[in-house]
């Protein structure tokens, strides 16, 4: 099971994170010291610039760094902070 669903909208918030405690830990739930090019630590906060269908835009909000995911899917390190802090946007609509 993936941490992060297979849609995410533009302006949502991820947070990276390990989920050892978790009965199906997997490696790939690993946070890796860098990635694209960015040095990552445990709570770092990503914010979707865009949802392409192929692809994902991520700024990285510590180092104001662009990314790009094919399969946002895969990276289970990745995890959405808490339900309140995306909250403001369904109430919007």
């Amino acid at each position: 099971m993936a941490l992060v669903p297979m849609r995410v909208e533009p302006g949502e918030l991820l947070t990276t994170t390990e989920c050892e405690e978790d009965v199906d830990y997997n490696q790939l739930w690993d946070i890796p010291d860098e990635w694209e090019g960015i040095k990552l630590a445990h709570g770092d906060l990503l914010m979707v610039v865009a949802a392409l269908e192929e692809t994902t835009v991520l700024l990285h909000l510590r180092t104001n760094c662009l990314t790009y995911v094919a399969d946002i899917a895969e990276l289970g390190w990745l995890f959405r902070p808490d339900p309140a802090a995306t909250e403001w946007r369904h109430e919007s609509r």
